[in-house]
C-alpha cells in the first residue's frame, strides 16, 4: 500500500533535532570566517523557505534581502521551482540575487 501524493510522514528518531544542531553548527562556523566587527545575524526557521525568508524580512524590518540563486532554467526550474524567484516577486523590500561564479549565461 502506498501513501497518497503530498502526504508527509514524521521524520524518524532524532533526525529533526540532529538536523537543527548541524545547521546551527554550520552557521556558527560560517560566522567565524568573517571579521568580529561585522555583525552577522543568523536565524533558523522551519517551513517553506520562501515564506520564512519573507516573514523574517517583514518581522525584522530589513532594508534588503540578499539571496543566492542556482541559476536553474528549463525543466529543472519548472520541477524544482525557485525560492529566489518567489522572494523577488513577493518581497516587501529590494532583493539582490547573487549567482554562483561558475554559472555560465545561456541565451534563452
Amino acid at each position: 500500500m502506498f501513501p497518497e501524493p503530498g502526504v508527509s510522514f514524521p521524520a524518524p528518531g532524532n533526525y529533526l533535532q540532529e538536523l537543527q544542531e548541524s545547521s546551527e553548527n554550520s552557521l556558527q562556523r560560517l560566522k567565524e570566517d568573517y571579521p568580529a566587527e561585522l555583525t552577522i545575524h543568523t536565524e533558523l526557521r522551519n517551513g517553506p523557505p520562501f515564506v520564512e525568508i519573507l516573514r523574517c524580512a517583514r518581522e525584522g524590518e530589513y532594508d534588503m534581502i540578499v539571496i543566492g540563486t542556482h541559476g536553474r532554467s528549463g525543466l529543472a526550474h519548472v520541477l524544482l521551482g525557485s525560492v529566489a524567484e518567489k522572494v523577488v516577486r513577493k518581497a516587501c523590500c529590494p532583493v539582490l540575487t547573487v549567482r554562483p561564479d561558475d554559472l555560465e549565461f545561456e541565451m534563452p
